[in-house]
């Protein structure tokens, strides 16, 4: 697959992801907390936003791999174990089986740290257009 090809798919499942995360917030800000089925609907819109978030990064990553170098390798990891722990946060609330309040924020500061870090490095190697 072209580099070009890469960064679309890339960039539609960021896109796809993001709306899900929107109609995710929306239902929990307009609607409440509504249940379907005992489990809060936003819950249900979070999870699979989260991975085509993950599905996402990884793709825009392997566009950039080679000019990123060790820093964009630690960004990309942050980020994507920051998201992976953050899925466990939110399934953890369904199930009561994970506590909460440890693993948001930690997911939170991984997910941002990583971000940054992935982003100077991808200004800096000028590699996406912007």
């Amino acid at each position: 697959m072209s580099s070009n090809a890469l960064q679309a798919v890339g960039g539609a499942l960021t896109v796809l992801g993001a709306g899900l995360f929107l109609m995710a917030w929306a239902s929990e800000m307009f609607l409440g907390e509504p249940m379907l089925g005992g489990v809060e609907v936003s819950r249900w819109l979070a999870v699979p936003a989260h991975i085509l978030m993950l599905l996402g990064l990884v793709n825009i990553y392997l566009v950039q791999a080679g000019r990123v170098g060790v820093w964009g390798l630690v960004g990309f990891l942050l980020t994507f174990f920051g998201v992976a722990i953050f899925i466990g946060y939110v399934i953890g609330g369904w199930t009561a089986a994970i506590p909460e309040p440890t693993l948001g924020p930690i997911g939170g500061v991984l997910w941002l740290t990583g971000r940054l870090i992935l982003a100077i490095v991808t200004w800096h190697a000028g590699v996406l257009p912007r």
